[in-house]
C-alpha cells in the first residue's frame, strides 16, 4: 500500500510503498516518446527512472485500481526495450502490456504517459 510522503531530497510529495520498496512520482511528467521518457526520468536525478512492466503492474494495482494517484486509464511507457524500434507500454485501464496483432503500437516514437519511480534503498 502506498502513502503520501515528502521526498527527502526535493521536498515534493511522492507516493511511497514499504511493501514493494518503490517511490512513485506524485504526478505524470507528460506524454512523450520512449527515449524522451527515459531521458526525462534520468534527468530528475536521485535514482528516478522509467518503470519496468512489473513496477507498472504494482502502480496499477496499488494506485490506479483504487482511484489514487491521478493515474490515467491510458498508456504508460515502461523501460522494457523490445528492439531498436519498439518498447513496451502498459494500458492502465486493463493492464495490457502488449498486443501481437498491432505491432505499430510498440513504436518508440509514439507519445505515451510517463510516471517516474525509484527503488527504495537504505540511502534514499
Amino acid at each position: 500500500m502506498f502513502e503520501i510522503v515528502n521526498d527527502p531530497v526535493s521536498g515534493q510529495q511522492i507516493y511511497e510503498s514499504k511493501t514493494s520498496k518503490l517511490q512513485v512520482a506524485f504526478l505524470d511528467i507528460g506524454r512523450m516518446s520512449w527515449q524522451d521518457a527515459l531521458d526525462a526520468c534520468e534527468n530528475l536525478g536521485n535514482g528516478w527512472a522509467l518503470p519496468d512492466t512489473e513496477s507498472l503492474e504494482i502502480i496499477r494495482n496499488e494506485l490506479f485500481l483504487i482511484g489514487v494517484g491521478n493515474i490515467a486509464p491510458g498508456y504508460y511507457w515502461s523501460s522494457i526495450e523490445l528492439s531498436m524500434r519498439d518498447a513496451l507500454y502498459m494500458r492502465m485501464s486493463d493492464g495490457v502490456t502488449h498486443n501481437f496483432y498491432f505491432q505499430e503500437d510498440y513504436k518508440k516514437t509514439n507519445h505515451y504517459l510517463v510516471r517516474p519511480l525509484r527503488i527504495l534503498t537504505d540511502g534514499v
